[in-house]
């Protein structure tokens, strides 16, 4: 395998294009140009203000095999962001008195474990307690192209205890919207498929949108990578729409999910008063489907998704009509999605950080510094960068490692006292001590940027 270059923060990618001399849709397009030229994303993106589509590209390959560039067309797995579509048919039989969001399960469901503790509402917001099937390594991973029945993944759920009493935390699984999907099926009468093509597809125009990515045959459609480094890939293995279903299934395209938020925005597919329940909060600031979030103090609805091959992010900000998604046929891009989307807010709406230079890569150094003779336990914490980006050190072993948000994990190279490189990364991590010799804080030398982050844990 090839060493992964993971670039920490895409802070420092953030472009000072001369904002008087140049459009807006200029300056996102060269910052995306940067992004994409330093191998941090590889998909399409879409950014709409206000009705104008600002900027609607590919970057990189949807095969690397082909060649084939990516561009607004490409079809990708889009994974979790599936649950909006589900949400929608949800609140659409709501709508129609056909069932009701604060419903137990057990109504259609009369056997479940818990059942009468669980409501569709649960589902939606990812507060059920429900085992989450979608790691049983049992399950999924000896008959990989075996379809499963519906009644083995029910089984697996309703044979493992919560995980917790339903409506008191937010804990993400795939059977909450799994479950979701079924109730649509027994309320609606008809098939997923065929509900979400008549009730959504058709009336949004999305003609590139379904559910079953394996079986698709259209020369648009993206191949997914679970690594892309330079010119070496790795495949991924696609999971078959019997796992995912309702959860995680879906495909579409950035013009697509373009056309949706549209009719979402414009209340098309349902009231306003049932569409604004999709947004309302429950636990840790999760609605049904999307995230409340303040990123460069704007309140936005946001959805990230990570799936074998794919990864993906939607972010809306309802106030000023700003829409963005970012779909990549690659799980590990080098730098997650949010962090460079946080770069183009910057950009968007002008703020000091979004008018600093392009920063270039710093050449990585060849020789290792031995590592202090201090333990690397004074080192070990949480410490927080900036609002969308923060580390964790922990020991493996006799080693210092890095820990993403996303759990990914880079050795840390000791490269003097105190200050360590992140293994394939040009970077310098430095521990700051103070006088009684704690460390609560660490900077992070980039790019000729210093970025200071602190211990939050």
């Amino acid at each position: 395998m090839p060493m992964r270059r993971v670039l920490f923060i895409g802070f420092f990618l953030i472009s000072a294009f001369n904002s008087d001399a140049q459009s807006l849709q200029s300056r996102l397009e060269k910052m995306m140009d940067t992004y994409a030229g330093n191998n941090d994303f590889n998909g399409s993106v879409l950014i709409a203000k206000k009705g104008t589509v600002l900027l609607s590209k590919g970057y990189g390959y949807s095969d690397y095999e082909s060649k084939n560039p990516n561009n607004e067309h490409t079809i990708f797995q889009i994974g979790t962001i599936t649950e909006l579509f589900t949400t929608q048919l949800i609140l659409s039989l709501d709508s129609k008195a056909a069932m009701g969001l604060e419903d137990k399960i057990n109504k259609y469901f009369p056997d479940f474990p818990n059942g009468n503790d669980i409501t569709v509402k649960n589902l939606l917001t990812h507060s059920s307690g429900l085992y989450d099937y979608s790691n049983d390594s049992v399950l999924l991973k000896p008959k990989r192209n075996f379809k499963p029945a519906r009644a083995a993944i029910m089984e697996a759920v309703q044979n493992r205890p919560l995980c917790f009493y339903p409506g008191s935390k937010y804990g993400y699984c795939a059977a909450d919207y799994y479950m979701a999907g079924l109730i649509i099926e027994k309320v609606g009468r008809w098939d997923y498929d065929d509900l979400l093509k008549e009730r959504i597809l058709k009336s949004c125009k999305m003609y590139r949108t379904g559910t079953d990515f394996p079986g698709l045959s259209d020369n648009n459609k993206a191949t997914g990578y679970e690594h892309i480094f330079a010119d070496t890939w790795q495949k991924a293995e696609i999971p078959d729409t019997g796992y995912s279903f309702t959860s995680y299934g879906l495909y579409s395209t950035t013009s697509d999910m373009y056309k949706f938020y549209q009719s979402l925005s414009t209340h098309k597919l349902l009231p306003q008063d049932w569409q604004d329940l999709a947004y309302t909060p429950a636990k840790d600031q999760h609605a049904a489907g999307w995230k409340l979030e303040r990123i460069n103090g704007k309140q936005v609805l946001t959805h990230e998704s990570v799936t074998p091959g794919f990864s993906g992010y939607v972010l809306w900000q309802k106030q000023d009509d700003l829409f963005m998604v970012f779909l990549e046929n690659n799980r590990t891009p080098t730098m997650p999605i949010p962090v460079f989307a946080s770069g183009l807010l910057k950009c968007i709406y002008g703020t000091a950080e979004a008018k600093k230079p392009v920063a270039q890569p710093v050449a990585q150094t060849k020789t290792e510094v031995q590592a202090p003779v201090s333990p690397f336990k004074k080192y070990l914490g949480k410490f927080q960068f900036t609002e969308a980006f923060s580390l964790e050190f922990v020991l493996r072993g006799d080693e210092l490692v890095g820990i993403l948000a996303d759990l990914k994990e880079v050795r840390m190279i000791p490269e003097g006292t105190d200050m360590f490189r992140p293994d394939g990364i040009a970077a310098v991590v430095e521990f700051v001590k103070e006088n009684n010799g704690r460390i609560n804080k660490a900077i992070l030398h980039q790019g000729g940027e210093d970025v200071t982050g602190k211990r939050i844990r």
